[in-house]
């Protein structure tokens, strides 16, 4: 799937082009831009990373500047492959994930077009509100054959209602996105009234609308020009393709802990697009058989004990099992819990928008640690840290671009503690920082399932002697510890786990009045 954005990219307003090409780009469009060779000159050494294509002529004999020719645009894309073209002015920013793939769908034997959010902010909340005007569109090939030669400019006035109307009114398919799916920065146009008027006549005539002009009859045909695209465009929203954020957990043995933890996910997917997945390390409690009747949520399945064919099955580390969620995560964002993790309300939401800021204001974020309790023990909720003053994460969100930077968990040498601390050392050894999120909160039942607990804590001297050999020649390991915060959940999110007091194995009885 290729789509090419062709735009004009202009010799001022550098820097909202940039942004702007720069959200193409990371999109995964190809962009083009048709320029005069001066221009081209100028505008190289600021967009190495946009193809530059000479355009054969332009209106400086009419207007005085080197304006280019819709029609050369489209005569551009007869001359390439790409089922489906864009057309997109230069400073509008694209602010949707996941955009591509619905454009192309959404655009083959039609065409799909859009309005921009004004301002440099992004613009994907729903309560934006868009103009009338043609920011950008995008349309199937076999559209070229439907526009007859006409001497409209881009940037000029009345081209992108042309490059709709016309095959529209052949029959095209039409879709106008009201979703707010880009933002656009101002940018001076280039209009004056004989200009306007002269291409409203060009307009009126091709569509047979009676026009003489005049500034009253060109408004007149701007509105009907509106309500043509209205009545014979259908709107359309973007839905996108992928989550926001991948939540990946490891279960066994423990349903009852596990189906509180998943209906604490599932409240929070009502804020915030999710993706959930459970890696099972194969459990006998009837928990895969829960799982994969839960259709919102991916099981893999890693048999990670018994026996098979008559020899026992060697257990696999714990960084193998979560490093399959990882790699399977579609989202940006993956937030790690566990299956006796209960999420107190909008965590994930609160992380994803102080995340999302951060980054946004050019911070190189790589993961953010949700304070946490083990209940009903502890009181305040705790982050820990290591190494001075370096965060480390027990259960939060990672950048997912962070993770494969590091090449996710070391499965060698940690079995099962530890391996949390080295990725998060990994993750600040590659430049990134780890946050405290300081509105995102976990409760954590430690008595879930123990006899599972104790064979995991068999082998940790092995891994912390892996962890002190690995980091004690680059750090101070005993500058370290935890960072305690006071709250009041008013959800009582922790009341949930009383419930299965009595059916955790071997529950101590200190906890049983609880």
């Amino acid at each position: 799937m290729q789509i090419t954005i062709a735009t004009c990219l202009l010799p001022t307003g550098m820097d909202g082009q940039r942004k702007a090409v720069d959200s193409w780009k990371r999109l995964g469009f190809h962009v083009v831009s048709l320029n005069v060779p001066v221009e081209i000159n100028l505008l190289q050494p600021y967009f190495a990373d946009v193809e530059f294509v000479v355009a054969p002529r332009d209106a400086r004999s009419k207007f005085g500047r080197p304006y280019i020719y819709f029609d050369d645009l489209l005569a551009y894309f007869s001359r390439t492959e790409g089922e489906v073209c864009g057309i997109v002015k230069p400073h509008v920013q694209f602010v949707q994930e996941d955009l591509m793939p619905f454009i192309y769908w959404e655009a083959v034997q039609g065409l799909v077009y859009g309005s921009a959010a004004k301002g440099s902010f992004p613009a994907d909340r729903q309560d934006t509100v868009l103009d009338s005007s043609i920011d950008y569109l995008f349309f199937d090939r076999i559209m070229l054959s439907h526009y007859p030669r006409e001497e409209f400019c881009f940037a000029l006035p009345w081209w992108e209602d042309w490059a709709v109307l016309v095959p529209l009114l052949k029959g095209a398919a039409a879709k106008r996105l009201t979703s707010p799916i880009a933002c656009r920065s101002d940018q001076p146009e280039d209009c004056n009234k004989e200009i306007w008027l002269a291409y409203g006549n060009n307009i009126a005539n091709f569509f047979g609308f009676p026009f003489t002009p005049s500034e009253e009859n060109a408004a007149q045909l701007a509105r009907i020009v509106q309500q043509t695209l209205a009545e014979y465009s259908e709107e359309i929203e973007f839905v996108s393709q992928k989550p926001l954020v991948s939540v990946v957990l490891g279960a066994y043995n423990r349903l009852e802990f596990l189906k509180l933890t998943i209906e604490s996910i599932r409240q929070e997917a009502e804020g915030i697009p999710l993706e959930i997945i459970v890696v099972d390390g194969g459990s006998t409690d009837g928990t895969l058989e829960w799982l994969v009747q839960q259709k919102d949520i991916i099981t893999i399945v890693q048999h990670n004990r018994g026996e098979w064919r008559g020899k026992p099955i060697k257990r696999r580390p714990w960084g193998y099992f979560m490093n399959l969620g990882f790699k399977a995560a579609q989202a940006k964002y993956v937030c790690m819990l566990s299956d006796d993790c209960l999420l107190v309300p909008n965590a994930i939401v609160n992380g994803h928008a102080f995340f999302e800021s951060r980054l946004q204001e050019g911070e190189k974020i790589g993961a953010l640690a949700f304070y946490w309790r083990n209940w009903p023990e502890q009181k305040p909720y705790q982050v820990g840290f290591g190494f001075g003053d370096k965060v480390m994460l027990n259960h939060g969100m990672f950048l997912r671009q962070a993770l494969e930077d590091v090449d996710y968990i070391d499965e060698i040498n940690y079995f099962f503690y530890y391996a949390d601390w080295d990725l998060c050392l990994k993750i600040w050894q590659q430049g990134y920082r780890i946050l405290a999120g300081p509105d995102s909160y976990v409760e954590h039942f430690n008595h879930a399932n123990l006899p599972v607990r104790r064979s995991n804590f068999d082998k940790e001297h092995i891994d912390r002697h892996n962890f002190r050999n690995k980091w004690g020649k680059f750090f101070d390991m005993e500058n370290a510890g935890w960072t305690y915060k006071e709250f009041e959940d008013p959800h009582n999110t922790a009341e949930s786990f009383k419930t299965l007091l009595t059916k955790a194995p071997e529950t101590p009885a200190s906890l049983q009045g609880v």
